[in-house]
């Protein structure tokens, strides 16, 4: 088994890059990569277009409530783009 890590872009001496050749080459590592860069283009979405970035609520309860919604609203508007248009 593969694990499929993020690799580190720009190595430097603080953070060197600990990818092996064997993890890089593994089939399934480009597929892994496409499936992080759509998560996190869910949470920039949510950040900056659902007003998350700061919160203007407080408690775990009523901020996991506000991202609920958030998410919900996101999935909407992806499927908006699924769905044929109508003529």
């Amino acid at each position: 088994m593969v694990p499929h890590v993020a690799e580190c872009a720009v190595e430097s001496r603080h953070w060197p890059n600990w990818l092996r050749a064997e993890e890089r080459d593994d089939p399934g590592f480009p597929q892994s990569r496409k499936k992080r860069k759509r998560v996190e283009q869910a949470f920039v979405w949510i950040k900056h277009v659902a007003g998350m970035r700061q919160t203007k609520f407080r408690g775990r309860r009523r901020v996991e409530w506000m991202f609920q919604l958030a998410a919900a609203a996101l999935k909407l508007r992806r499927l908006q783009h699924l769905l044929p248009q109508a003529a």
